[in-house]
């Protein structure tokens, strides 16, 4: 998918063929997803001040957080996203 109006997007192309699970249903029924790699999509809500080294990434309710870690520091996001 192209970036948000304004957006830029960093790193490798999504694999368009993963399923897209809700950040909601992620946190609600995790159990089903264990060992899995899905695509998700949601809102970030906080970036590691520090290094962008994780991000919460907030449901579009905005009630439910996942905290998403940046693969044991492989990359990184803006502080600013």
């Amino acid at each position: 998918p192209q970036p948000a109006a304004g957006g830029q997007r960093y790193g490798a192309a999504f694999d368009e063929s993963l399923p897209l699970v809700p950040v909601a249903e992620l946190l609600a029924n995790a159990s089903a997803h264990v060992d899995q790699v899905v695509r998700t999509h949601g809102v970030i809500g906080r970036v590691c001040q520090h290094r962008g080294c994780w991000m919460e990434l907030r449901a579009s309710d905005g009630h439910e957080v996942a905290r998403v870690p940046m693969a044991g520091h492989a990359f990184f996001i803006p502080a600013d996203s």
